[in-house]
């Protein structure tokens, strides 16, 4: 594969940076550093803290991983440093740094703060270490633990060798974090990314950090996919005792609790299913193990501003894992640059109604619904849409107004992602890591063509409706059998509407017959829920032409059951 910029998400790794920081105002000078991205970045994997109640090991970082170095700063006692900002008083244990090659030797001092958001007055150190070189992460553990308090400290690397070894950053936007010191000049700040430097402190005193969590938000549900899936990352050194969603529906002032069940690292709830056109708001609260119960919520402002979505009709079609690990750009120059998802609906006909894409950015770029012609996208069938994420890590969502939604009567389809001439390297599209479809996601630039993407899948989504609307009715609890009522109105002109019932999920099929035992039209093929299900006729045959006056009638099969009942249509 050509050059592909990968950027790692700093959202999906905030379990790692339980004590991140933005920018806070430090008015010392920056700049943008000159950087080569590194032949094979790698991310750090997730680390494990212990649990002790005021012993436990606590991670300060603000990088995302090893991206890029800087080949032009690094001349010989030159300093780089990361202030770090802890929430109660702690002692420096060790730092983990990654660095690029070739291996060599640097020092490593701590400072305080000299109240810019400079290195100050010098607290421990020097220490003479060797750097790896190599891309691993190599963790330096100080003689004894270094008293740091409850402020703003720096750790600082200095180089002993021109160009050797080089420490690395990410390449996401920077925190005003990192800093740079050339022999003879002043402190300035990194404005363009952060050094991959990590300090792992010991708290001292009682517990009253609140966990850190974090969830990617909903955005979109969709009335044919049941109950929604809420994941979201969180840690504390005393361990997570609760975690649970809150949720309320139509403007409700009153909400209601889902519990969430706790993993390694994660925690894991779902919202119920709602009809479409429902409005959703929900936000993630966790509480920790600790005497004072610190709890925390996602978003920050829990309910005074929970995240919102509204429920959509249809089904959604989606490869990727859910979890948005990395976003990738094909290239920063403009060369025609796209990637595609290849999407096969489950029945058919399938109605595109809805398209969404994660990005990182709130640059716009172009979707189009493309042909499968059996090998790369073929002719645009409905589009091109401009589209845009409303925030920074967000979805962008694309609702196809009814009569421009294409309609798929056999075999798959592509939805494709233009950037724009002007903007060929923003934003970034997310993946996951896990192959959980193979040969879907496919990249293109003019000078190689199509090729598959198979280090994830690119989270682009589509959702399809049948033509008739299966509507699901909520509010009615889970039915005894499996029931299919009489038709009304019953003689009907020119529609009908039939109402079914499902005891359990099932795959199921509803067909309309005329008196030969003829198909006459293919209502609905599919999976739908447990609950209350209402589907309209419109009393046209499977080719959309209107049938005539006479006697039909329609059958429901579903996994253990056939049912079929008499209508009649009369002009």
């Amino acid at each position: 594969m050509r050059k592909a910029a990968v950027i790692l998400s700093c959202l999906v790794l905030l379990g790692l940076m339980l004590f991140v920081g933005a920018a806070d105002g430090r008015t010392f000078s920056s700049k943008s550093l000159p950087v080569k991205h590194l032949d094979a970045p790698q991310p750090i994997a997730p680390v494990q803290l212990s649990a002790g109640a005021n012993d436990g090991e606590y991670l300060l970082a603000y990088d995302t991983g090893p991206m890029v170095y800087d080949p032009v700063d690094d001349i010989a006692n030159a300093e780089w440093g990361v202030r770090f900002t802890p929430t109660q008083a702690c002692s420096l244990v060790y730092i983990t740094l990654v660095t690029f090659q070739p291996a060599g030797p640097l020092s490593v001092s701590i400072y305080g703060d000299d109240g810019t958001g400079a290195p100050g007055t010098l607290t421990a150190g020097p220490f003479m270490i060797y750097a790896s070189g190599d891309l691993s992460v190599q963790r330096v553990d100080f003689p004894a633990p270094v008293d740091v308090g409850n402020s703003d400290f720096h750790v600082v690397l200095k180089i002993m060798q021109a160009n050797t070894p080089h420490p690395t950053f990410d390449d996401d936007g920077g925190s005003l974090r990192t800093t740079y010191h050339a022999p003879g000049a002043e402190w300035v700040a990194a404005s363009n990314m952060d050094m991959v430097l990590r300090a792992y402190v010991r708290l001292y005193g009682a517990d009253m950090t609140a966990p850190t969590v974090w969830h990617m938000p909903v955005g979109t549900a969709f009335s044919a996919d049941g109950p929604v899936k809420v994941t979201a990352s969180i840690s504390d050194l005393n361990g997570i005792n609760s975690a649970v969603i809150r949720y309320s529906t139509n403007g409700g002032a009153s909400y209601q609790s889902a519990t969430m069940t706790l993993g390694s690292g994660s925690c894991i709830g779902f919202i119920p299913a709602f009809s479409a056109g429902t409005n959703v708001k929900y936000y993630v609260q966790v509480k920790d193990n600790s005497p004072a119960q610190n709890a925390a919520t996602d978003p920050p402002e829990g309910l005074a501003s929970p995240f919102r979505y509204t429920v959509q009709p249809g089904h959604e079609i989606k490869y990727d894992d859910g979890v948005p690990e990395q976003f990738w750009i094909e290239s920063d120059v403009y060369d025609g640059n796209a990637f595609g998802v290849n999407f096969t609906p489950s029945s058919y006909p399938a109605v595109i109604s809805h398209l969404r894409v994660l990005l990182n950015d709130t640059t716009s770029l172009v979707l189009a619904i493309q042909a499968d012609p059996g090998g790369p996208p073929g002719d645009v069938i409905a589009g091109p849409f401009v589209v845009s994420a409303d925030t920074n890590t967000g979805w962008a969502d694309v609702i196809i107004p009814e009569g421009a939604q294409p309609v798929i009567t056999s075999g798959s389809f592509f939805v494709v992602l233009y950037w724009q001439p002007s903007s060929p390297s923003l934003p970034g599209v997310a993946t996951d890591t896990t192959v959980v479809s193979p040969n879907r996601s496919v990249w293109y630039d003019n000078a190689y063509g199509w090729y598959y993407f198979d280090l994830g899948n690119f989270m682009i989504r589509a959702a399809v409706q049948s033509p008739t609307g299966v509507e699901e009715l909520a509010g009615s609890a889970t039915p005894a059998q499996y029931t299919l009522e009489a038709n009304y109105p019953n003689p009907f002109n020119p529609s009908t509407t039939i109402n079914f019932s499902l005891r359990s999920a099932s795959r199921i099929e509803l067909r309309i017959h005329n008196i030969l035992g003829q198909i006459v039209r293919d209502l609905f093929s599919g999976d739908l829920d447990s609950g209350r299900h209402r589907i309209e006729w419109d009393g046209r045959d499977n080719d959309g032409n209107a049938v005539t006056s006479g006697v039909y009638f329609y059958t429901l099969r579903t996994n253990s059951s056939e049912e079929t009942r008499k209508m009649l249509l009369l002009k």
